[in-house]
């Protein structure tokens, strides 16, 4: 009866570390959520960032082309000698002007509006820098607690088979297919009440309980019983 009870509570610590480690993933998963929702917010600001940044330079080289093209439109009107080929170039330079006025209204909104994107981008990619961090480090930590709470269950399932083999075939078969439905697979005997699903025992059925070394089930839940002398002295 004392391997049985010492069974039953390598059973329970084996199902404590099980627990743990369905639950550690949970933990990394935690972040990973929070990493990706803040994934898309930065990608969200630094794809418009980008996008504006392009129109940007696109619109520098623009004006950069104009500005060339209205410096030799004005050397060429210099050169001019008919009144006809004058107006046409002079329409040609006063357009100009004015595309390059416009285009340098629109250059200054768009540099305004990026320096208000840049300043929002830069502290999202600082936070988006730290939520990698913290996502490798509990990554990493979690990896290596995964491995600690495999570790320890098959070092009490190793313990536990030890502690089976010393009880009889008969006994290993029911511990083990009682284990397969339910746990602990074995209930201890409180003043004549099963622990686990708290029925009174028929009063024989404790005192043999009591006098022998026979292991005797629940008529209840049907788990194997005994008594935890150590904890009774």
């Amino acid at each position: 009866m004392a391997d049985l009870s010492k069974a039953v509570k390598i059973s329970i610590q084996i199902q404590e570390h099980q627990e743990k480690l369905e639950n550690l993933p949970h933990k990394v998963k935690e972040v990973e959520f929070e990493l990706q929702q803040f994934q898309e917010i930065y990608h969200s600001k630094n794809t418009l960032f980008e996008q504006e940044e392009g129109q940007k330079n696109e619109l520098v080289r623009k004006l950069e082309e104009e500005r060339l093209s209205l410096i030799d439109k004005e050397k060429r009107l210099n050169a001019i000698k008919t009144q006809k080929e004058f107006q046409a170039v002079s329409r040609e330079i006063s357009n100009l002007k004015n595309s390059i006025k416009e285009d340098e209204i629109n250059l200054a909104s768009l540099e305004k509006s990026l320096e208000e994107l840049r300043a929002e981008v830069l502290p999202l990619e600082e936070k988006l820098a730290g939520l990698q961090s913290q996502y490798s480090e509990e990554e990493s930590k979690i990896s290596g607690d995964l491995q600690a709470e495999k570790s320890a269950i098959a070092d009490l399932e190793k313990e536990l088979q030890e502690t089976l083999n010393a009880l009889s075939s008969e006994v290993q078969q029911k511990y083990h297919r009682i284990a397969s439905v339910c746990q602990p697979p074995a209930a201890l005997v409180i003043n004549g009440t099963c622990q686990e699903c708290f029925i009174q025992l028929p009063p024989q059925l404790y005192i043999e309980l009591q006098r022998s070394s026979d292991i005797y089930s629940c008529p209840s839940c049907r788990r194997l019983l005994y008594i935890d002398r150590t904890e009774n002295n």
